[in-house]
């Protein structure tokens, strides 16, 4: 991941990842899981809005005809597809409406 990746969640959301004690700065900097895990050992309360958060900075980037994931679906020629994962359906959603093609997204908790 970026080293920036920390602060650059501080800025896009300020009322989550700015809170955040700038004392885990570096270890977010250079370990990002580690902060990560930090986190989740002293302040657990807070690590669903964290991910939620981070998911929203990182649906906010528009994928191009450019992207892997374009070029894997223009590759096989899908048509007509559900996607089930659990970190990239909604971003093969996003690639796949580049080919025009309706696509249906259901979020289903495991928890």
């Amino acid at each position: 991941m970026s080293p920036n990746l920390f602060q650059e969640l501080r800025a896009f959301v300020p009322s989550t990842w700015g809170k955040i004690d700038p004392k885990y700065g570096d270890l977010f900097c250079t370990e990002f899981e580690m902060g990560m895990d930090k986190i989740l050992t002293q302040h657990p309360q807070e690590i669903s809005e964290l991910h939620r958060s981070m998911a929203d900075y990182f649906f906010s980037f528009r994928p191009s005809r450019e992207n892997l994931y374009f070029k894997i679906i223009e590759r096989f020629g899908v048509k007509g597809i559900s996607f089930a994962s659990l970190n990239y359906d909604r971003l093969l959603a996003r690639v796949y409406k580049l080919f025009e093609s309706k696509v249906v997204t259901k979020t289903i908790s495991v928890f």
